[in-house]
This record gives structure tokens, sequence and C-alpha cells, in this order.
């Protein structure tokens, strides 16, 4: 796994109880490496802006505006296109 211990250290299952924290703060460190950074987009964008809880699909939102400026050109072409 790569770097797996920054990531298991990070996202430990006390960090991870907090929902909001787990999808902006942890999900944003996570995200700042290369191999993770497309697919937590991906993730966010394909199963939980459509999600059922109001409250999941506000949290995927604020992940995305977070995530955007990490890799902006695949925000564009595959988010957008995808909710367009």
């Amino acid at each position: 796994v790569p770097h797996g211990i920054s990531v298991l250290t990070t996202a430990d299952y006390f960090s991870l109880g907090n929902r909001t924290d787990a999808y902006t703060h942890i999900a944003h460190h996570i995200a700042q490496f290369d191999e993770y950074k497309r697919p937590i987009i991906r993730h966010i964008y394909e199963s939980k802006l459509f999600h059922w809880d109001a409250h999941i699909r506000l949290l995927s939102a604020k992940a995305l505006r977070m995530h955007t400026p990490r890799d902006p050109d695949f925000v564009k072409e595959a988010v957008v296109t995808f909710l367009l």
C-alpha cells in the first residue's frame, strides 16, 4: 500500500468516526498522494453527490471544493462532465 503508514495513522478508527472530518480533513490529507487523489474524487462524485442523506450530499460538495485545487483538470474533465 503506497504511503500506508501515513494513511493508516491519519485514517484510524477514531478519526473516521467524525463524518465531517472524514469527508473534509482526512480525505483531503490522503488525497495529497497521487495514488489516492483521483479515486477519492471519483468516489465522491459518483457515489456521494446523489446520496439519499442530505448531510452526505453537503459534505460531498464541500469535499469536492477542497479537492479541486489538487487536480483542477480532472475535476473539470470528469466531474463537471458527469454533472452536466
